[in-house]
């Protein structure tokens, strides 16, 4: 566990320095009226990113560590299914960003979409396979080669003074299917396996989408207050306000690497230990909540270097990142009880939840941005994701303590058995 939370804090520390480089580089070439634009359409594909990346890796990490499936023959009907939905996705989100976003290049568009949607996925996947190998330190590496293309594609294009959306979004296509390629040929040789699409399994495809469900509702609720406020002609305080969103998500990168490293734990389960994922989830969410403690001071305090870092156009966000910060505390608590569910073989309650829950944050979208504009972006946001966290604990305590009845009383039964048949 350490090793692969070394290796895991290094790939988040990575994905912090590319993020941050890529922030104050396109904040300071677009200002906030052109990063709000870059930010919308990585709003609108966001949620839809899950069917073909994070839906296709759960259904291949679900089905070989807990149905026992084999790996080559799971794998290549994940692949196939992330790509099916790749193409659907990314003809989706085209269509609606050009609809919505505005003073973006078609071209533009399209690359950024399609490495989000069709490219980027099947790296992820390869890396996923890896996981379900248990080798961690291969998963956590294979994403990092991709941060350091992005930060070398970026510093390159910065430095020479070529940095637009347009030159970052094809720059960035080409790498991946590259780095998809290369990583295709070593995942068939190390794991003596031919990864390549198959035959869609129907079971892979109702698990893919069990997962990806919720997750798309929980994107909608993440990414959902900065398409609404783009949609209404806000293009500008949506790239103040997604600015603000990103400094926040930067204090979440650790969480995201103690769920990426425990992920796989959720997933093993011991029929004798009573209140087994209920533990764990609390034994995760106290050390979660002892560093967001120390993170939302720390976000709140960096939050005045902001405009130094993107520029002076950016100085409203200062506001934002302080309203936004609690976030951090809220989505750690939340995200281990979700996981916890998914330990107990509950996926669609968690993707039940999600969905209920974007429902909620679009209702209060809809209700609270046309009057308070950014301040009823954050205050719904909040809101829901407070609901949120209510909810999935509720229901892991819940079901924790079904399964265990169910178990005794299993347990009683057997004993009563044994005792008739002596």
């Amino acid at each position: 566990m350490a090793v692969n939370l070394g290796w895991g804090v290094g790939s988040e520390i990575l994905a912090m320095l590319v993020t941050m480089t890529t922030f104050m580089a396109l904040g300071r070439t677009l200002g906030a009226h052109g990063y709000g634009g870059y930010a919308a359409v990585y709003a609108i594909a966001g949620p839809l990113i899950t069917w073909s990346s994070v839906g296709a890796g759960m259904a291949l990490m679900d089905h070989v560590l807990r149905g026992g499936e084999p790996l080559a023959e799971t794998t290549r009907s994940c692949l196939s299914i992330s790509l099916l939905f790749g193409v659907l996705s990314s003809a989706i989100s085209i269509v609606a960003a050009l609809f919505i976003v505005e003073d973006i290049a078609t071209m533009a568009v399209v690359a950024l979409v399609v490495t989000e949607l069709l490219t980027t996925p099947v790296v992820m996947l390869i890396s996923r396979v890896a996981q379900t190998e248990n080798d961690f330190v291969r998963a956590v590496q294979i994403p990092m080669i991709l941060y350091t293309c992005k930060l070398i594609v970026v510093l390159t294009l910065w430095a020479t003074g070529t940095l637009t959306v347009l030159s970052l979004a094809v720059s960035m296509l080409v790498c991946s299917v590259v780095l998809a390629l290369v990583l295709s040929r070593w995942v068939s040789r190390r794991y003596s396996m031919e990864f390549a699409p198959g035959a869609v399994e129907w079971k892979h495809l109702k698990t893919n989408a069990v997962y990806s469900v919720g997750t798309t509702a929980a994107g909608f609720n993440n990414d959902g207050d900065k398409v609404f406020l783009t949609a209404r002609g806000m293009q500008e305080i949506a790239g103040l306000y997604s600015a603000a969103g990103r400094i926040v998500n930067l204090g979440l990168i650790p969480i995201g690497t103690l769920l990426h490293a425990t992920h796989r734990r959720f997933l093993i389960n011991d029929p004798g230990r009573r209140g087994q994922h209920v533990r764990l989830a609390l034994r995760l969410s106290g050390a979660g909540l002892a560093y967001s403690a120390v993170a939302i001071t720390a976000v709140d305090l960096i939050a005045p270097v902001l405009p130094r870092i993107v520029g002076d156009s950016f100085s409203s966000s200062v506001e934002m990142v302080r309203w936004l910060s609690p976030i951090i505390a809220i989505r750690t608590v939340t995200s281990f009880a979700m996981n916890g569910l998914m330990g107990l073989g509950k996926t669609h309650v968690r993707s039940m939840i999600s969905i209920s829950n974007a429902v909620i944050a679009i209702g209060l979208y809809i209700v609270l941005i046309p009057r308070f504009d950014w301040r009823g972006a954050a205050a719904a946001t909040l809101l829901a994701e407070s609901i949120e966290c209510i909810t999935a604990w509720t229901l892991l305590v819940w079901f924790q303590r079904t399964t265990d009845r169910q178990a005794d009383l299993r347990q009683q039964a057997e004993l009563h058995g044994a005792e008739a048949g002596s």
